[in-house]
């Protein structure tokens, strides 16, 4: 880039860097925008009900954990419900956002925090944002629906440091510098309400403090003490004051602090710089064996002599290049609450190095200008510096397509997870529901296979039973179903599923008590895992017609009452609660209960049902005529029903009505009857015609 001097340079070459920015954006990203939620998107959008009601995210008094995190979600599902597009869209605009503020904050950083002037500011914003906004390391906090808690963060903790350094600048005006620290202010509180790693803000507003404001252009230090560092102190204690849930997180995180997670994270940390760096063969699920040191002693002495190493180089770094010594701060203070002392399930996820990447990746962007544009450098080096420049940022571009590809389906993300991971669980466990989701049974039961057998926790292996079990009994294997709902339920006695499912099989053969038994552990075993998956309101259904079988009337009833009030416009349900009242002797609740239902139901063959239904209540009260009306508007619905024709046939013999009675045998004779019905059927037809 040649040097850029007057203000309308500065001008059309800002218009071109956000052009190529947003096409770069646009052309990388465009293939998610119709991808399916994944992975803990059922647990944050599809199953949260709190998203629900956008208007309790407007009062001061219910502010909670993440809470504009999930008030982007509760916008997203008022506008489009659960179609994916509309999450997909915001996360790329705010991904967009994060790319330009990374330019605006390297190019005034460069300008006036390090004296490099206006053309190697433009240069070092320029190629930082590009590799910031293409590079595929950010696609799992972009194109992953759940992953906008990073983004969104990075959003608000850039615009805060915006704010910050504008307002600590010399040539701002009063007005000016009130507004840049209200940003900083509020979009630091904001960052906190997106993502509680933004705690971090206030000693990276004081690196950037340490690193660039120690000049002419920056106001002294001791005003900030006073003006910006205390009231940030005071604003994060405020949030937390306003939101007791969020206390409670961080005194549950203190207690979990842990000096062996902090060591295992020296191999961590440099494993995910490089994947800032050289974002190759990235996976959504990273394997990491979790080793540590034998003794708490160790490991503490351990930790502090790495903080201690650390903190030297670190310190010489900053005497030699301020620069360099802020880019690596700030890649280790973003990941210092999620890859230091407070253990995670996950030793890395990518997500947490969005905005991480970004003092890596401003070290980079100005060690090629020190190298092609520096005082000593010659023509040849800048045009070298220069190309290799724009092919980084084509390669980054070529590798996020490459990667998007990727999130296209759920089943492609974690195949490729698979074929880069292939011993992990966990990948076996979410491949095998995504199979099973697009009923490819073959597939999935090669991944439950391979998760029954490896070294998954009892629960995953019990799941992996459970839902061996349902795909045995899909293929009419109910031998072989059995023996793995059994296994399920000896391996973890605290799945929910595994004696749901065992219950099921037992109610289809007929084995009620078992089946009661099995239902009712299920409902115990609940309390150790409350998710709706893996207890479904259904078991109230099943544990109904069980109890119906079993003739238990009243606690049968319950139990259909209670699954209508959580599916009330469930046919089965509604059917099922008319049969128990109908055979527990409430006739006329029964009768009640049909009448009402039956204006509700659309489908002919269940309007059938139900007219069928009240037509049998009305012959036990040997009401012949009502019985006669509605077996007649049964076969209204339901014309093929050979049984019925039979039963309103005989009806009409009784009743002395030969014609009708004839016409209606000779129809169920036509369709097709058992064969006792049938013969039946034959000799009423004999005596019809004999008389």
């Amino acid at each position: 880039m040649p040097s850029i001097n007057t203000p309308n340079q500065h001008r059309l070459v800002f218009i071109f860097i956000v052009a190529a920015i947003s096409l770069g954006v646009a052309l990388g990203y465009s293939s998610v925008l119709h991808s399916p939620f994944n992975f803990d998107d059922g647990l944050v959008v599809l199953n949260n009900r709190a998203i629900l009601n956008l208007a309790t995210f407007f009062q001061l008094h219910t502010i909670h954990y993440r809470h504009l995190f999930y008030l982007t979600f509760a916008f997203n599902y008022h506008l489009g419900q659960e179609d994916p597009f509309g999450y997909h869209l915001f996360n790329i605009g705010v991904h967009l956002v994060n790319s330009l503020l990374v330019f605006a904050v390297v190019r005034i950083t460069v300008e006036k925090g390090c004296d490099w002037g206006r053309s190697s500011a433009m240069r070092i914003a320029t190629l930082t944002a590009l590799v910031f906004a293409f590079n595929p390391i950010q696609t799992e906090a972009v194109s992953y629906i759940s992953g906008r808690t990073s983004s969104l963060m990075a959003m608000f903790y850039l615009l805060s440091l915006m704010g910050f350094i504008q307002a600590e600048t010399r040539q701002i005006s009063w007005k000016g510098r009130v507004f840049c620290y209200s940003l900083c202010f509020l979009a630091g509180a904001s960052a906190i309400l997106s993502k509680e790693t933004a705690i971090t803000l206030p000693a990276a507003l004081l690196l950037y403090d340490v690193c660039f404001m120690r000049n002419k252009n920056f106001r002294t230090f001791k005003p900030r003490i006073l003006w910006v560092y205390g009231p940030v102190l005071l604003s994060i204690s405020c949030l937390f004051f306003l939101s007791p849930s969020m206390w409670e997180h961080v005194v549950t995180w203190s207690q979990k602090i842990n000096p062996g997670y902090a060591l295992q994270q020296l191999t961590v940390i440099p494993f995910g710089a490089k994947m800032v760096l050289f974002p190759i063969n990235q996976v959504f699920d990273y394997d990491w064996p979790y080793s540590s040191l034998s003794t708490d002693t160790l490991r503490i002495f351990s930790s502090l002599l790495a903080v201690g190493i650390f903190s030297g180089i670190w310190l010489k770094l900053y005497r030699a290049f301020p620069l360099a010594a802020f880019g690596v701060g700030w890649f280790l203070l973003i990941l210092s609450p999620t890859n230091s002392f407070l253990p995670r399930m996950d030793l890395l996820s990518e997500r947490n190095l969005y905005l991480a990447s970004f003092g890596l990746l401003l070290i980079g962007a100005a060690t090629a200008e020190c190298v092609g544009f520096g005082a000593r450098s010659s023509k040849i080096a800048r045009l070298l510096v220069t190309v290799c420049a724009a092919i980084v940022v084509v390669c980054f571009m070529t590798l996020l397509i490459h990667r998007n590809a990727v999130y296209e389906s759920n089943i492609s993300l974690w195949e490729d997870a698979l074929k880069k991971n292939p011993g992990k669980p966990r990948i076996y466990h979410n491949l095998s529901h995504f199979y099973t989701e697009r009923k490819d049974f073959d597939n999935a039961f090669i991944m439950l296979k391979k998760l029954a057998a490896s070294n998954a926790t009892p629960y995953y292996r019990s799941y992996a039973h459970t839902n061996l079990g349902n795909i045995y009994a899909l293929w009419g294997d109910m031998a072989n179903a059995e023996r793995e709902f059994v296994q399920a339920v000896q391996i973890y006695p605290r799945l929910p599923s595994g004696h749901f499912n065992l219950g099921v099989l037992f109610a289809t053969r007929g084995m009620d008590k078992e089946a009661h038994l099995s239902f009712n552990r299920a409902r115990a075993a609940k309390k150790y895992h409350p998710q709706k998956h893996l207890l479904p309101p259904k078991i109230a259904l099943y544990q109904g017609r069980v109890l119906l079988n079993l003739k238990r009337y009243d606690r049968a009833e319950k139990e259909a009452r209670r699954f209508l009030k959580e599916k009330p416009n469930h046919i089965d349900g509604q059917l099922l609660l008319g049969e128990i009242l109908e055979e527990g002797g409430k006739s006329q609740e029964a009768l009640d209960w049909y009448q009402s239902i039956r204006t509700k139901i659309k489908e002919k063959h269940l309007s059938a049902r139900i007219e069928a239904s009240i037509a049998r209540i009305h012959l036990n009260h040997e009401q012949w005529k009502q019985a006669i009306g509605a077996l007649e508007r049964s076969l209204t619905f339901d014309p093929t029903n050979g049984p019925r024709q039979y039963f309103l046939g005989k009806l009409f013999w009784e009743h002395d009505n030969r014609a009708k009675a004839e016409k209606h045998i000779r129809e169920a004779l036509a369709l097709h009857l058992d064969p006792a019905l049938t013969l039946e059927a034959e000799a009423l037809l004999t005596e019809i015609e004999s008389e």
